[in-house]
């Protein structure tokens, strides 16, 4: 009986630690976005809530940015620059990039600098644009707070070697960003350095993975680097029934892209979208016009050629465009005219698992066109924290840390606790361990993200039977150590809270309270023989 009730009690706390699992809300600077035709989200609440203040409407790409604390700061399109009070910023038109450009910008804050931002720019290259890869600076203590263009359209890359494909990802050093994009006519990638010192206009040029090339169009379709900036996913966007979609491999300390075993090509129906799961395991590619479909490959398969065989198709209806990683660890898929995003809403599981629904979020009544935010992709790294909370008193917290990517942990706690193992246990916990636990994942990339738990530790319960005793020969005496327990267990058998004794030996219970804690005691009870009989002599 004893046996069982720590097993039900044991199994009851495991069963805990698996609803103890907690994902880690990533950078708040992704927050806010705007999109569309006046279209908008807010993932403030940690779900998204539409926006109806937006002042912009724009055919594809868009970057928006927020603070630390997630308030929005200010968002693009590529050709003009609106401010917080959604009013066009100062100085923030005529901006090189362009609203029908699939990538038409991304926002990188000066590493080192709370108030200067860099706009990157990309012209609508694949349909006439003239211009290519700029940059404009934006300094937020001008104009009352609100921010000021001081310069702009520096060009990076000239419109003969661009496409409409920039993304950017943390250096190995955690600090400074790379802002990438991809050449035409060749297989170029172009990694720019951005660090306290401004921009290295002097990229990092690796050729690797396909050539771009062909019809003007081919320009078009997205490029994102994964969140612990290991790998690069492009797509050659047309019309036709095969579009290449790619994956390569990215070096975040020094720039380069190459490719490895896990690097492929595939062609997939008007290939357009792609976007990673945010544990780094799977990457999604989507199809913009009537015949595409969302198809995943499951980036844990051994080699490039087993990823491609093993793709799965997750949604067939066609007109997938722009799909976007958000803070709350879902990916979010824009259809043009619709006025819901479609979501996949566990990307990190395989194939259908992952959750797919049509019109999960609504725009409050604005439609999606082709584009969703483009953001620094570290925003995104995945980190989820959880304890085999609550425990007893005396037994051991054990604490863990799933982090796909992460080659480095720190754990700080109640008591001055703090652990680099991703895995940390405290024996003997005592009360005071009860609180809040915070991991931080480190990638080898540099990266890092945040994750919390809550542990409670329980006293055991506090009881006694008291002193040992000794009753007569053919007398009874009641033991008990207290009422109000959830569970009693005597060595006698009996689990009422109290027992009636009358023969000597040891007697012991243990006794669990609401909490699922036990405690213990025992108790000796003697006899001694009855007194017999007082004669009394009669003189």
């Amino acid at each position: 009986m004893y046996k069982f009730i720590l097993w039900r009690s044991l199994a009851g706390i495991l069963l805990i630690a698996c609803l103890n699992l907690r994902p880690v809300m990533a950078q708040q600077e992704a927050t806010n976005w705007y999109f569309g035709n006046y279209a908008g989200l807010s993932f403030a609440s940690g779900s998204p809530v539409a926006l109806l203040d937006g002042a912009m409407s724009t055919m594809e790409g868009v970057a928006t940015i927020s603070n630390s604390s997630g308030i929005l700061l200010f968002y693009t399109d590529g050709q003009t620059i609106w401010n917080r009070q959604h009013q066009i910023m100062t100085n923030g038109t005529g901006l090189w990039g362009h609203s029908s450009s699939t990538q038409s910008g991304v926002i990188v804050k000066k590493p080192g600098s709370n108030n200067i931002f860099y706009v990157f720019t990309v012209d609508e290259v694949a349909t006439g644009g003239i211009h290519g890869v700029c940059y404009s600076i934006v300094d937020m203590n001008l104009s009352g707070g609100l921010g000021a263009v001081t310069s702009k359209n520096i060009e990076l890359v000239p419109n003969s070697n661009a496409t409409e494909k920039i993304t950017a990802v943390k250096h190995s050093n955690g600090t400074d960003i790379w802002v990438l994009t991809h050449g035409w006519n060749n297989n170029q990638f172009l990694a720019f350095k951005v660090t306290s010192s401004g921009i290295n206009s002097t990229p990092i040029i690796s050729n690797a993975g396909q050539i771009h090339s062909g019809i003007n169009r081919h320009r078009a379709g997205y490029m994102k680097s994964s969140p612990n900036g290991s790998y690069i996913a492009l797509t050659m966007y047309d019309y036709g029934d095969a579009e290449l979609v790619e994956m390569v491999k990215f070096n975040p300390s020094n720039g380069t892209v190459s490719t490895d075993v896990k690097c492929f090509a595939d062609y997939i129906p008007s290939a357009y979208g792609v976007e990673f799961s945010p544990d780094n395991t799977k990457l999604y590619a989507s199809g913009a016009k009537d015949n595409g479909k969302i198809y995943q490959y499951n980036l844990s398969l051994p080699n490039g050629t087993s990823i491609v065989a093993g793709k799965t198709v997750i949604a067939s209806n066609g007109n997938y465009a722009a799909m976007q990683v958000a803070i709350d660890g879902k990916i979010y898929v824009t259809r043009y005219n619709v006025q819901f995003l479609s979501c996949i809403n566990s990307p990190n599981l395989n194939g259908i698992a992952c959750n797919f629904t049509e019109n999960n979020v609504s725009l409050g009544g604005r439609t999606a066109t082709f584009g969703l935010p483009t953001f620094i992709q570290s925003f995104f790294v995945s980190v989820q924290a959880f304890s085999n909370s609550p425990v007893c008193q005396g037994n051991t917290i054990h604490l863990y840390c799933v982090a796909a990517g992460a080659s480095s942990y720190y754990w700080t706690g109640p008591a001055g606790f703090t652990s680099t193992l991703q895995n940390p246990s405290i024996a003997n916990a005592q009360p005071y361990n009860s609180g809040v636990y915070t991991v931080t994942a480190f990638s080898s990339g540099g990266n890092s993200a945040t994750s919390q738990v809550s542990v409670v530790v329980n006293p055991n319960p506090n009881i006694t039977l008291g002193p040992d005793t000794t009753i007569c020969e053919n007398s009874w005496i009641v033991l008990s150590p207290g009422s109000g327990f959830q569970s009693y267990l005597w060595n006698t058998g009996s689990t009422q809270s109290s027992i009636i004794v009358n023969s000597p030996g040891n007697y012991s219970v243990i006794v669990m309270d609401a909490n699922g804690c036990s405690a213990s005691d025992s108790k000796w009870v003697y006899t001694k023989p009855a007194p017999g009989p007082i004669l009394i002599k009669h003189r």
